[in-house]
C-alpha cells in the first residue's frame, strides 16, 4: 500500500461503476464519478489486468539478457527485458519471473532479489508492475539477445536524462541486486556461478543488439532504415527526432508515403527505434486520427 500523508488530496467519489468488458486480457469498467470540487465526469474508463512481472536478468558475464519481440500494438519490433503477465497457476510474482525468463530465453536459477514495484498507468489502470532482478528453447516469436551491461545502464540514463531525471545510475561491477543465475549443473559446466543466469551446457550466445550502441552506417543522402515504421515518442518541444541508430546532431527527413508529407528534423536523444519522432514533428507528417507511419521513406541528409 502507498503511504499516506495529511494533505493528501481526497478520493474521488463513484457514482456508479459498469464493466463494458470481462475478458482474460481485456477487461474495462466505465464509472461516472465526481471530483472533490464537485465537478462530474460522466464516463472514466478504467482497464483491468492482472499483474505484470519485468526481469532483469544477468550473466555471469555480467551481461544483461534482452529479447526482441514485435509489439502489434505500436506495429513496431523492440528491445525489451523479459517480461509479461502472471498467471493463475503462479504462486507468487517471483514464480511469475521465473517462468517468463525460462519461456522467453530459455534462462533461469541462479539468485533472484526483487528491485521494486510500481503502477505501469496508476491513471487508467489498476495493476501493478514487479521489477526482480535474475536458455529451454526460445519460442518463434522472440529471440534472446545479450547485451554489455553498461552499455543498457548507459542508454537508460540516457533516456532519464530526456526526463529530467537527475540521480545517476551505474552498472556497479555485478553488485545490483536482483543478479540471477543458474542453480544447476549442466553438461559441460565446471560449478555454479550464484547471481548469474546461465543457459543449459553453458551454451551461450554472444550476438551483440542490432540497435542501441551503432551508429547508422549510411552515408548523407541515403534512404536507412528501409522496412521501418514511424511513430511519435510522446516528447514536446520543436520538431525533433530521437533514434537508436545515429548520433545526435544527424539530421532525417521521414517521409510519409502514404500521404508524401515530409519533415527534415535533428536527432537530438537515444530511442528504442530506428526513428521516433517527437509530437511537433510527428503531426507535419501525420494522417489523421494515426499514430503510426507504416510506410516511410527515411533519409539521412546531415
Amino acid at each position: 500500500m502507498p503511504r499516506s500523508f495529511a494533505n493528501d488530496p481526497a478520493p474521488w467519489k463513484v457514482l456508479s461503476s459498469e464493466y463494458v468488458s470481462r475478458k482474460f486480457w481485456y477487461t474495462v469498467r466505465r464509472e461516472q464519478v465526481q471530483l472533490p470540487n464537485g465537478t462530474v465526469i460522466p464516463e472514466y474508463w478504467i482497464n483491468e489486468y492482472r499483474p505484470w512481472v519485468n526481469v532483469v536478468a544477468v550473466t555471469e558475464r555480467d551481461e544483461v539478457l534482452m529479447v526482441r519481440q514485435y509489439r502489434h500494438g505500436s506495429g513496431t519490433i523492440h528491445f525489451e527485458i523479459p517480461a509479461g503477465t502472471t498467471d493463475a497457476e503462479d504462486t507468487d510474482i517471483e514464480s511469475a519471473g521465473r517462468r517468463e525468463l525460462l519461456e522467453e530465453t530459455g534462462y533461469g536459477g541462479g539468485r533472484w532479489s526483487p528491485l521494486m514495484t510500481l503502477s505501469a498507468n496508476p491513471a487508467l489502470q489498476n495493476n501493478l508492475t514487479f521489477i526482480a532482478g535474475q536458455q529451454a528453447n526460445p519460442d518463434a516469436q522472440s529471440a534472446a539477445r545479450i547485451a554489455n551491461r553498461q552499455a543498457v545502464v548507459d542508454l537508460i540514463q540516457q533516456r532519464r536524462q530526456v526526463a529530467g531525471c537527475t540521480a545517476n545510475v551505474a552498472a556497479n561491477n555485478g553488485q545490483a541486486a536482483a543478479a540471477p543465475g543458474n542453480s544447476g549443473n549442466a553438461p559441460g559446466n565446471s560449478g555454479n556461478a550464484p547471481g548469474k543466469a546461465q543457459a543449459p551446457g553453458q551454451q551461450k550466445k554472444q550476438e551483440q543488439p542490432a540497435a542501441g550502441d551503432q551508429a547508422a552506417s549510411g552515408a548523407v543522402g541515403e534512404d536507412v532504415c528501409p522496412g521501418s515504421t514511424v511513430t511519435l515518442s510522446g516528447e514536446g518541444g520543436a520538431p525533433a527526432a530521437s533514434s537508436n541508430q545515429f548520433p545526435a546532431g544527424t539530421k532525417l527527413k521521414v517521409t510519409n508515403l502514404d500521404n508524401s508529407k515530409s519533415t527534415t528534423v535533428e536527432v537530438t536523444s537515444v530511442s528504442g527505434s530506428c526513428t521516433l519522432l517527437n509530437n511537433a514533428a510527428f503531426e507535419e507528417v501525420r494522417e489523421p486520427g494515426k499514430f503510426l507511419i507504416r510506410r516511410a521513406r527515411i533519409e539521412r541528409v546531415g
